[in-house]
């Protein structure tokens, strides 16, 4: 009779768990980044593809790569920087943007989040035209570019350039 009602209880017990699992997993959401925008981006991306972020980095924790599920090849990379790095990769971070930013807090020291994305080579001039759109940081500046996700660029445009990312990646490029 013993045995029965710690079967019982344990069996109980996972079902509890479940529903909490099942409540828990249709009732909040999962923030994976600092900033609004790039959880929009992450939660378009996951609810588009299936493909949530993983966080391959332990020197940097807070950098979430989203990987095309087939290749397991990456097509978007989340991570913070300093503003004053992305002033170092481009020549057209213009004084708008450094004044637009600026709070109590200097713009050199400022961490916003950025992506990378991967493009066909022939249109990053064009998107580094783009306020908001930079040369790649810390990835192959010919074949990738970053985006501020800082509300500067909208989110309908970053998910077409992530869209046109994951396909090379897909392609096998």
């Amino acid at each position: 009779m013993r045995s029965f009602n710690s079967r019982f209880i344990a069996e109980v017990r996972n079902d509890f768990s479940n529903i909490l699992k099942q409540i828990a997993d249709k009732c909040f959401l999962n923030e994976y980044f600092i900033f609004e925008q790039t959880n929009r981006i992450s939660r378009l991306i996951t609810d588009r593809y299936g493909e949530k972020p993983d966080f391959p980095f332990k020197r940097s924790p807070d950098c979430g790569v989203f990987r095309y599920a087939e290749n397991r090849k990456w097509y978007a990379i989340i991570m913070n920087v300093r503003r004053d790095r992305l002033n170092s990769i481009s020549n057209n971070l213009c004084a708008v943007d450094s004044l637009k930013h600026s709070r109590s807090t200097p713009v050199s020291d400022e961490i916003i989040e950025i992506i990378n994305l991967k493009i066909p080579e022939k249109d990053i001039a064009v998107l580094q035209k783009i306020h908001g759109i930079y040369p790649a940081y810390h990835m192959n500046k010919k074949n990738w570019i970053t985006i501020s996700l800082d509300g500067t660029v909208p989110d309908d445009q970053i998910m077409t350039l992530a869209d046109r990312s994951r396909s090379i990646i897909a392609s096998g490029h």
